[in-house]
C-alpha cells in the first residue's frame, strides 16, 4: 500500500514553545490526548530558547533536527548536541528539556515498535522490504521527487509518503534530502 500525504491531510495545533503537526498516527482512529497510539509521527517548531518536552511514558522517542540545532538534556542521564538532520533515540519516561530552535521530526512509538531512521540524498535508492512500514517525508522548502516502484511522486515542502506491507524500490531522482523512518509493528498489530 503507497499512501501519499499532502498539506491538508494534517493536523496542526499550538503547543507552548512553537507548532506541532500531526503528519501520521496508527492506528489511523488512534487520538494522542488518549495515547491510545501504536506509532506517531509529528514536525514542530521550537521557538523558544529553552522548553520542556512533553511527558510520554510508556512510549519510546526518535528526535531529529530538520532546520536550526539544538542541545538536549535528559535528566540524570545524558546531554547532546543535535545539529541538523543529527537524532536522538530516547525513552518517553525521562523528563527532557531543550536550547536552541529547530523545527524537528519526531516518532513517538511503544516499546514493542522497531524504529530506525533514514535519510536518503539525490540519486539513493532503498529497498522496502514487506514486513515493515515507512514513512519519508521532505524537509526542504523546495519539491523533491521520489520513485516508488513505477510510480513517480513529487512532494512539496512536509509532504509525505507511507509504503506498507509492500516490497520496492524507493529511489530518490530529484532532490534531497529526504528523511523518514522504517517502522517494524507487532504481528498482532500490523
Amino acid at each position: 500500500m503507497l499512501s501519499v500525504l499532502r498539506m491538508n491531510d494534517y493536523q496542526t495545533n499550538e503547543w507552548s514553545g512553537g507548532e506541532t503537526t500531526q503528519l501520521y498516527i496508527y492506528p489511523e482512529i488512534a487520538n494522542l490526548a488518549d495515547r491510545d497510539f501504536t506509532v506517531r509521527i509529528s514536525s514542530a517548531t521550537v521557538n523558544l530558547e529553552e522548553s520542556e518536552f512533553s511527558d510520554f511514558s510508556g512510549y519510546q522517542r526518535f528526535l531529529q533536527v530538520l532546520e536550526g540545532n539544538i542541545d538536549l538534556e535528559h535528566e540524570g542521564i545524558a546531554s547532546k548536541h543535535l545539529p541538523q538532520f543529527d537524532y536522538d533515540y530516547f525513552s518517553g519516561d525521562i523528563p527532557t528539556t531543550s536550547k536552541g530552535r529547530c523545527r524537528d521530526f519526531n516518532v513517538i512509538y511503544t516499546p514493542d515498535v522497531q524504529v530506525t531512521n533514514c535519510l536518503l540524498s539525490d540519486g539513493e535508492a532503498m529497498d522496502l522490504k514487506a514486513t515493515a512500514t515507512y514513512f519519508f517525508m521532505n524537509p526542504q522548502p523546495s519539491a523533491v521527487t521520489v520513485e516508488v516502484g513505477t510510480e513517480r511522486i513529487t512532494l512539496g515542502h512536509l509532504e509525505s509518503i507511507i509504503v506498507a506491507d509492500e516490497a520496492a524500490t524507493l529511489h530518490v531522482s530529484d532532490g534531497e534530502p529526504l528523511v523518514g523512518v522504517t517502522m517494524r509493528m507487532p504481528k498482532e498489530r500490523a
